[in-house]
């Protein structure tokens, strides 16, 4: 029966259940520990152990041929609940080695598995954290090297991960490497000094450098990497570095089934080596009651819950009405009547962990067989679409078992994503072809299986029977055309007729109604027919067919249900969706769901087993046990005619497993019985489980039959599968389990045997066993007692002789017993003290075995005694303090606490816990705001276990605000007298500027207040006979959120009699021509008083703070885009200025400064971005292809001139600008612009078409090709394929096809070939789709053929569909007989050949007919659709042949010879020649010489020919006889070939006869031979030319007095020998290419080794940039025979490297390199001044302020470039002198100027122009205030300070005070 079963789920009251569930439980992880222990070897740190060089050979033979030193990670045991599952997209297979040398990209696979101790991966590791650990390397970026899932979980629960990862590559292990590589070296040029690690990284002695390759570090995710979520929770490793090790946690929610996934992934491709160990996942595990079958009174009803849990997990089932109660994990309850009935199971975790589910289970009437007895309602059909459980796919497979298959990720809804499977199931065919898989979206003309539908977010529908995780078909039909289509369509076979059947199916729409004015989503029909007719089936003379108008989205309800048989002949049906609309182009148009297809029928009553043991557990059993089966079963009265019959069976294979066998892997436990129960009453001595391992399963069922059907029907029962709606027994649907677990020996007491030394305390737990707790850096030292026990009779051991106890050894388990046992210290034979050392790394349990040295004794037992102790591994200490909140420097109320219960703190002053100096416990209040954050670091100790913790930084943050920036602030004295002035911010509202987060507050000059802001208002009583102005100050501060306070900053408040000049702020782009002139301000008159022409301009610059920098007047501000530039970060740059206006006539009447600001405002830059091409159709937008610095702007694009849009559609250069406005609407309105850029727009064109044959014979495939059109740069090579079909769904992923023969079987059949043809640019709607239809015809002609013929010894028969076949005649007549043939179309056919004619078949039945046929080609030609013919020849393979031959008299060694001639026959006509009767081997030409004769070749010769069964048979001389005379002979070694160069040489043995006299060398070229009669030694010399071998004939004469002299010739091949040389510089610079050239030796193979790498190549020039060391080369060359050795060594000098530039002194600098690598001497030049006389000297005087190229070049002509700023210096003015002799401030002294520009020119200018001092800086004149010997008197002076240097001039005043 061919049907799908997935979950039954009954769908009345199914998901009205209440549970509880249990927070903090360990629900999954792993410590990576396997069943079987993997290879740890105990090795020493030296030459001899890990650094050997035969450390390959080391450890295998330690590890022996059976100990694994990897394992797979889903061999790892699981923590928590089982419902886990772990994964790894990497490999077991891949090698250190590879991963050293491989390039490393986003996709790479490395190696990712299980390992005790990862050195014996490379000695260059550490060992991790000493355990079995899951080890990584060499693996891509994002690549998911381990998956984690946990199911059966609180939806959105919070769920915590913790893993502890550890950097493997082992410094300390690199160093004693390259000292063990270094044992015996002499030579210090020989040192190796570095291991390479591949990639970038290499170890060069001392230090991993370069140190260019990224740390690795590990990121956990619950999003697939690169797949949907990103990294929105995400949790990543800081760098670990060599050696180092963290602790990953990362916080997730499970999603709304309860699921979570996490994926462990490296963040880049230089990703390795780490590993990963104590895995720990904790959550709120939440169990789930789901039923199997559909309950019914007296049927039982089995409930199970939706996750497994682990071991020592104990379960309470009960049910309140009836009071049973069960135990195990699922329940089978039998429910009395038609009722509700609640069912509760509370699950006990072995970490203590609680929860309980409960499920109201409703109870409906059962069916029965008309006789009153009970029946089961059965689903032989259910197609509810399984359900998810994360990634996870759960269905159930047609023999009821549940399956999984891995689902992916789509998007649903408006972003969100879920999960649905692909088309693993095969479900396309069901779907009409316009539909296509889901993949990443779901999309139109799609269908999908997912747990919510696609059109919602949040989604609002779901599982029509309600169940979490479960999934639903979604169909969106596309376009138009589907009037009366078949959407959907599924088949159900197997059926009874007459047998009443119950049919339902949800149908829904999966979107609302559009709003496109149509009324529906969709309109469809749902159908039953007859899978042949397709006629519709009728219920109760009512057709199976209801059509559903869907508008509005969810399910349709009630849901009807169908009851009906099947008419006789029906055995099969189809369900079938069809749509009743034909246009679904609109959007929200055409999406429907399906789920929940059901068939139900009446079958026999269900049955399950129970199982039980009065002595042990059902997995634990051992000797001495009892096993009972027993048959659970109520409804009786079906199988009571008359009797019920019981057959009990076992498999030790899994039921769940694709490839069990229902018929032959279950075996019978006995026959058939009339007792419901079967007892088992020693397991370990029943054949069930006689060839299992220990702990492995049994698994059990019983078949419940009517007695005698049951045995005597057995064929026919078996079958008829377990879900046959036609079968008369019940299988139990849930194998019991039961599994040994014991050893097979004698019992005996448990003797105390182990102890320990007084370094390592052991103490006993809570369940009495001994335990020893270790922190990571300690080992337990292990001992024992004395082996013998107080009394020895204990032990089951007798005495030896005198009563001297028997001799005992020990050996220690790690894990388990059955671990492989290692001999601890002291166990020899005659010494009773065992002493086992564990690490931190190793603590687990350990056994102790001791046995008797003599085991097995006589009786043939064996005696020991077991021992056990845990040691338990204490982690670190990973608490922590809480970091202090922020505070103001200063104001801490008091001291955090600084103490953790259960640990003391040691504080230090550093991380490193070695240098780091102990400290006291820090006061927090005492750090300032200019040490924050400040940080120090402490390590807990465990008063409880002694263990100590990391270092952990404890940081201290403290705030403290800056001072507010302040200017003056301006009235007007008429503004005021009116006596409404503004407040200060108000009157100059950018006068003070502080922290937008802070608030300022007022204060009065001599800091009391504060006050309020108007209180610093002037009033006009203050400015009464104003004369001037009036200056009131007064102080600021700001004070943030914290409370903290800035320094106070003063205030001036200005009131002028005079007004300020009127000003306007200048904006302006950057670079504009606008950047010219000065700035402008207005001079203001006075009301009444000076007119503005009176005033003056006097303009100031801005300190670094924006405040007025008044120290220095300018009577204009200049305007430059050298001087205003914009900013670089920064959209605007402001520059502020400050004016007054002063009275012409008097300098002390002037008005308060007012700020003008420049504000430059930066051009936008385009930054081109590299952009995939489009598809050809598709359009471009421009806006992917570039970035631009500056938002807001307005892009305009242009082709050729002419402005376009950002969409193109067609190929080629585009022009992109980019602009904003400033100033908008304004006169001085400016448009910033950016610099126009190239955009380059790539379309690919894309055409394809199918090409092949249309038509097909019955069971042929059709092979089809692609006819592609590309253009555009599109290449063949970035073409992707999908071929499908709709008949038998073969695929490919390649440009042909071969179509497969399933599906074109018989006449008539089409098929639809369907391709799809896509690129990385033309993909989705963008791909070309194609289809063609292939139909099959008639047949060709089948039957059977036969071919015979006398005197032929060979028949062929064949089937005639062989077409071509061919017989080989002996030259008679063929009977040809044709037999069994089919497809004759009336009998008629044609015979064409060398005899033709017209014949019929003898009859239609039989299809027979003969033919008497000679020699030549036939064909039989017969009226088809299919090729009409069928070819055959007859070959004339016949034969004949004459002979003649040599003389019949010769001399023994002298050649004869006979042939045959005139050979009549076949090509392939086989020879026999015979010698007196007997057949010569290896005789088979037509040609028989014998050469050498000897005496023994005399006789009679024969011949035969052979042809394909034919035979001729002749004679030689007519059968006289051959005489052969002796003679001379000779035996000659093999001459092997030899390279010619002279040396080499051959020895040639030679054995004559006895007839051989004389041997004669002579007639050889002289010097190469020298022989004897024992033979030569040949030394050949090659003399030929060009470079191929020759071959030489040496020639030797074998001589007697009976015959001639023989010459023998001894053939020896000289190769040339090999002559060149290696083309190479001797130096080179570092960063050059380097060129060898070997090609001179003309070799055939070049194997050149870089010794510094040990890097091989086999090019005969090689090119390469080589790394700034002494390259060392050596050359392999051969051709033929011929080899020959070369190397080169080529020094390559490192660059020059410039350490630094030091500026000495103004115009002077000191330019140093790092000499590591000297290279020297050196020159030095700068700006390309080569003649330069100081070109060797690196300290350089008299350089301009600029910026200078340096370029440095060493004695070897090696350069290095790079550039260097002299920077211009700054000089001080000084504001006043005061020459009084007292030594301070005496002359007028510029600082910095003599220095930094000595040839300024100083003038001195009293204030009316008179010129009193001029000087050049560098003369070393001030100005002490004396002018022609008197001293001027106090006042302003002014100066002009020249700097020529600059092209600049500064002017000012100072002020002279006596």
């Amino acid at each position: 029966m061919r049907h799908y079963i997935f979950t039954l789920i009954f769908s009345i009251g199914l998901f009205n259940a209440v549970e509880t569930f249990a927070s903090s439980c360990v629900v999954g992880g792993s410590d990576f520990e396997t069943s079987n222990a993997l290879f740890n070897p105990s090795l020493s740190d030296d030459g001899e152990g890990w650094f050997s060089d035969d450390l390959d050979q080391l450890l295998k033979s330690k590890c022996g041929t059976s100990c694994d030193y990897t394992s797979d990670v889903e061999a790892a045991t699981l923590l928590g609940m089982a419902s886990g599952n772990v994964s790894s997209s990497a490999t077991l297979t891949a090698e250190w080695s590879d991963y050293v040398t491989k390039n490393i990209n986003n996709t790479s696979k490395g190696f990712a598995g299980i390992v005790a101790n990862p050195r014996t991966i490379s000695p260059y590791f550490n060992e991790g954290s000493g355990s079995n650990q899951f080890v990584i390397y060499g693996n891509g970026q994002n690549v998911s090297v381990l998956t984690y899932s946990v199911s059966g979980l609180v939806p959105g629960s919070s769920v915590s991960l913790s893993v502890d990862v550890y950097n493997l590559l082992s410094p300390d292990n690199l160093e004693k490497a390259l000292q063990y590589m270094n044992e015996g070296v002499a030579d210090p040029d020989d040192l190796e000094t570095e291991i390479k690690l591949g990639r970038r990284l290499s170890y060069v002695k001392g230090e991993l450098d370069p140190f260019t390759a990224p740390a690795p570090q590990l990121s956990v995710s619950t999003s697939q990497p690169g797949g949907f979520g990103g990294a929105a929770n995400r949790k990543t490793t800081n760098k670990l570095d060599w050696g180092e090790s963290q602790t990953l946690t990362l916080i997730a929610k499970a999603d709304n089934t309860g699921n979570v996934t996490f994926y462990f992934a490296g963040t880049n491709a230089d990703f390795g080596p780490l590993s990963l160990d104590n895995l720990r996942i904790e959550g709120e595990f939440e169990p789930v009651i789901r039923v199997v079958g559909n309950p019914c009174p007296q049927m039982p009803a089995v409930l199970k819950l939706n996750s497994v849990f682990p071991d020592g997990t104990t379960y309470s089932w009960n049910e309140t009405s009836t009071g049973e109660t069960s135990e195990d994990q699922s329940m089978i309850f039998f429910p009395p009547n038609p009722d509700n009935y609640t069912i509760s199971c509370t699950v006990f975790l072995p970490d203590g962990c609680v929860a309980t589910a409960t499920h109201n289970l409703s109870v409906g009437e059962c069916c029965d067989d008309g006789n009153g007895n009970p029946m089961a309602l059965t689903d032989i059909y259910l197609d509810d679409f399984g359900r998810f459980s994360g990634s996870t796919y759960y269905y159930r497979d047609k023999n009821g078992n549940e399956q999984t298959v891995k689902a992916k990720e789509i998007l649903v809804g408006n972003g969100n994503h879920g999960y649905s499977i692909d088309d693993q199931l095969n479900r396309g065919a069901a779907f009409a072809k316009e539909l296509k898989y889901s993949g990443r979206n779901f999309r139109n003309g799609a269908y999908a299986i997912a747990t919510e539908n696609a059109y919602n977010s949040p989604a609002t529908m779901f599982d029509a029977t309600g169940e979490k995780g479960g999934a639903f078909l979604q169909i969106d039909m596309k376009g138009d055309d589907w009037m009366d289509k078949v959407v959907y369509e599924q088949e159900i076979t197997d059926l009874c007729p007459e047998r009443p059947i119950s049919f339902s199916a949800a149908v829904g729409a999966i979107n609302k109604k559009p709003t496109s004015g149509f009324e529906t989503n969709a309109t469809i029909q749902v159908r039953l027919v007859d899978s042949k007719t397709n006629e519709v089936i009728l219920a109760d003379g009512t057709p199976i067919e209801d059509t559903y108008v869907l508008d509005k989205v969810g399910w349709v309800e009630p849901r009807k249900t169908y009851d009906f048989k099947l008419p006789e002949g029906v055995e099969s049906v189809k369900i079938q969706i069809i749509s009743k609309e034909d246009d679904y182009k609109a959007a929200q148009r055409g999406d429907i769901a399906l789920d929940d297809i059901a068939f139900r029928v009446c079958t026999p009553p269900k049955v399950e087993v129970v199982a039980s043991s009065k002595t042990n557990d059902l997995l634990n059993l051992c000797m001495g046990d009892d096993l009972v089966l027993k048959a659970q079963i109520k409804a009786k009265g079906y199988f009571e005619k008359p009797i019920p019959g019981y057959l009990f069976q076992y498999t030790t294979k899994d039921p769940s497993d694709s490839s069990f066998d229902p018929i032959s892997d279950w075996k019978d436990l006995g026959d058939v019985q009339e007792d419901d129960e079967y007892t088992i009453p020693d397991p370990a001595n029943h054949p069930a489980f006689e060839n299992v391992e220990r702990k492995e399963k049994v698994r059990f069922r019983v078949v419940i039959g009517e007695f005698n059907y049951l045995k005597d029907q057995r064929a026919l029962w078996e079958s008829l599968d377990e879900m046959s709606p036609c079968r008369n027994v019940s299988f139990s649907t849930i194998p019991v389990e039961a599994a040994l677990n014991c050893d097979l020996c004698e019992p005996v007491e448990k003797a105390s045997i182990i102890s320990a030394d007084p370094s390592t305390l052991i103490t006993t737990n809570n369940n009495q066993e001994k335990e020893v707790v270790l922190c990571p850096d300690k080992v337990a030292n292990l001992t024992t007692e004395t082996f013998m026990p107080t009394n020895p009779s204990v032990m089951g051991i007798s005495v030896g002789p005198n009563d001297e106890p028997r001799r005992y050894v020990a050996s220690w388990h790690k894990g388990s017993k059955k671990a492989s046992g290692v001999a601890g210290s002291g166990s020899a034979t005659d010494n009773r003290v065992s002493f086992y050392n564990v690490t931190w790394k190793d603590a687990d349990w350990y056994y102790l075995l001791v046995k008797d040295i003599e085991f097995p004794n006589e009786d043939g037992k064996v005696c020991w005694r077991w021992d056990s102790i845990h040691v338990v591994a204490a982690d670190h200490p990973t608490e922590k303090l809480i970091n202090p909140d922020e505070f103001c420097e200063g104001t801490l109320a008091s001291e955090p606490i600084k103490t953790i219960d259960g640990f003391k703190l040691d504080w230090y002053d550093g991380a490193d816990s070695v240098r780091a100096k102990s400290i006291s416990e820090p006061v927090v209040g005492a750090v300032t705001q200019g040490e924050s954050p400040k940080s120090f670091w402490y390590a807990l100790n465990d008063e409880k276990t002694g263990c100590r913790g990391d270092m952990t930084e404890y940081v201290v943050e403290v705030q403290s605000v800056d001072e507010p920036l302040a200017s003056p602030i301006t009235y007007l004295k008429t503004e005021v007298e009116k006596g409404n002035a503004l407040k200060p911010t108000e009157q100059t509202p950018n006068a003070i500027v502080g922290e937008p987060s802070c608030q300022i507050v007022w204060y009065n000059d001599d800091e009391t207040g504060p006050i309020d802001e108007a209180d610093a208002t002037p009033t006009s009583a203050e400015v009464v006979g104003l004369n001037g102005n009036l200056t009131k100050k007064y102080k600021i501060k700001q004070v943030n959120a914290l409370g903290c306070e800035s320094e106070f900053v003063p205030v001036s408040i200005i009131v002028s009699g005079y007004p300020a000049p009127t000003v306007k702020d200048f904006s302006v782009c950057e670079n504009s021509p606008l950047l010219k002139d000065t700035l402008v301000a207005t001079t203001n008159g006075v009301d009444g008083g000076n007119p503005a022409s009176d005033f003056k301009l006097v303009w100031y610059n801005s300190k670094a703070d924006g405040t007025i920098d008044d120290s220095q007047e300018f009577s204009k501000i200049e305007l430059s885009p050298t001087i205003q530039k914009a900013s670089s970060t920064e959209r605007t740059k402001k520059y502020t200025y400050y004016v007054r206006q002063r009275l012409k006539s008097n300098p002390a009447a002037e008005s308060a400064p007012v700020a003008l600001t420049v504000t430059v405002y930066t051009n936008p830059k385009l930054a081109m971005v590299e952009t995939a091409p489009k598809c050809l159709g598709e359009s471009q937008n421009l806006k992917e292809m570039y970035n631009i610095s500056i938002e807001d702007c307005e892009v305009r694009y242009y082709e050729n001139g002419t402005p376009t849009t950002a969409d193109v559609t067609e190929a080629g250069k585009y022009l992109v600008t980019g602009s904003y406005v400033i100033n908008k609407g304004e006169a001085d309105e400016q448009t910033c612009s950016s610099e126009e850029e190239e955009l380059n727009v790539v379309f690919h064109e894309l055409k394809a078409d199918i090409v092949g044959s249309d038509k097909t014979c019955p069971n042929v495939a059709v092979d089809l090709d692609l006819d592609l059109t590309l253009g555009g740069g599109l290449a063949e090579s970035d073409l992707v394929y999908s071929w499908t079909n709709n008949s038998n769904n073969t695929k490919a992923k390649t440009k042909t096809y071969n179509t497969g023969s399933a599906g074109l079987n018989n006449a008539g059949d089409l098929m639809k070939v369907t391709v799809e043809v896509s690129s990385a640019a033309c993909y989705g709607a963008n791909a070309v789709k194609k289809v063609k239809e292939i139909v099959v015809g008639d047949g060709r002609l089948d039957g059977k053929i036969k071919f015979s013929e006398p005197d032929n010894t060979q028949q062929l028969s064949d089937v005639i569909s062989a077409n071509n076949l061919s017989f080989n005649s002996c030259g008679g007549v063929v009977t040809v007989e044709l037999s069994d043939v089919a497809n004759k179309n009336g009998g008629t056919y044609t015979l064409s050949g060398t005899e033709t004619g017209t014949g019929s078949f003898s009859d239609e039945a039989s299809g027979a007919t003969e033919l008497n046929l000679g020699t030549g080609n036939y064909t039989v030609s017969y009226i088809n659709e299919c090729p009409t013919r069928f070819s055959f020849k007859i070959v004339d393979k016949s034969v004949s042949a004459k002979s003649n031959n040599e003389a019949l008299a010769i001399c023994e060694n002298e050649k004869w010879w006979a042939q045959i001639v005139d050979l009549k026959g076949p090509s392939n006509t086989t020879i026999e020649w015979q010698h007196d009767g007997q057949v010569i081997p290896n005789q088979t030409g037509k040609r028989l010489e014998l050469n050498p004769t000897k005496t023994t070749d005399g006789g009679v010769y024969s011949f035969s020919l052979i042809s394909e069964g034919c035979r001729f048979d002749g004679q030689i001389a007519d059968g006289n006889e051959l005489v052969v005379y002796a003679g001379v002979d000779l035996t000659l070694s093999t001459a092997t070939p030899v390279c010619g160069d002279g040396e080499a040489s051959i020895k040639i043995d030679v054995t004559p006869n006895a007839y051989v006299e004389e041997l004669d060398w002579s007639d050889n070229p002289e010097g190469e031979v020298f022989g004897n009669m024992a033979g030569a030694i040949i030394t050949p010399v090659y003399n030929g030319s060009g470079e191929s071998p020759i071959t030489k004939q040496y020639k030797v004469i074998a001589k007697n007095q009976y015959c001639a002299a023989i010459p023998f010739f001894i053939p020896v091949e000289v190769h040339k020998p090999l002559e060149g040389s290696i083309d190479a510089p001797s130096q080179i610079c570092e960063n050059d290419l380097l060129t060898l050239d070997a090609s001179s030796y003309k070799a055939d193979e070049y194997e050149w080794v870089y010794e510094n790498t040990q890097t091989t190549f086999t090019d005969p020039v090689l090119s390469f940039v080589p790394e700034p060391e002494l390259a060392k080369f050596t050359l392999h060359v051969t051709r033929g025979l011929c080899e020959a050795e070369d190397s080169k060594t080529v020094e390559v000098v490192h660059l020059p490297v410039v350490a630094q530039i030091d500026s000495i002194t103004y115009k002077t600098v000191e330019i140093q390199l790092d000499e590591t690598n000297y290279t020297g001497p050196y020159k030095y030049v700068i700006d390309g001044k080569t003649d330069d006389p100081e070109v060797e000297n690196n300290l350089r005087t008299g350089l301009s302020y600029a910026t200078h190229t340096l370029m440095v070049e060493d004695s070897y002509g090696c350069r290095t470039d790079t550039t260097f700023v002299v920077n211009t210096p700054g000089i001080e003015i000084p504001y006043f002198i005061t020459p009084n002799g007292d030594g301070d401030n005496e002359k007028f002294v510029v600082k910095g100027l003599a220095e930094g520009y000595p040839d300024a020119e100083v003038i001195i200018y009293d204030r009316w122009g008179k010129k009193l001092a001029a000087y050049r800086a560098g003369d070393d004149a001030d100005w002490d205030g004396v002018y022609n010997g008197i001293k001027m008197p106090a006042t302003d002076y002014w100066y002009e300070i020249n700097i020529n240097d600059l092209d600049k001039v500064y002017t000012g005043h100072f002020t002279l005070i006596r």
